[in-house]
């Protein structure tokens, strides 16, 4: 049993520089939670996760810059993913 809260929001466009090149992309916001608590064999193991990012997308492309910072058990964690190259064909 638990819950798992989404949410996204649409930001501006803006322009975004990665190693495949600099893009108009627009930034959306992305905010998860996640409380479970599974159960197994009846004792129940929490667990909860807190994830806040920005994804930038450039239209024709895709997603081009992710970043995310968040605590999964209590453990903090951040990442970065940039596009480093495509192909449009």
């Amino acid at each position: 049993t638990g819950s798992v809260i989404y949410a996204l929001r649409a930001g501006d466009v803006e322009a975004v520089e990665v190693p495949a090149g600099t893009f108009d992309a627009i930034a959306i916001d992305t905010d998860i939670t996640l409380d479970l608590t599974p159960s197994t064999g009846g004792v129940g193991i929490p667990l909860t996760l807190n994830l806040d990012g920005v994804q930038w997308f450039a239209e024709g492309v895709g997603l081009v810059r992710s970043e995310s910072d968040g605590d999964f058990f209590g453990a903090s964690f951040s990442s970065v993913a940039e596009l480093t190259s495509y192909d449009v064909g």
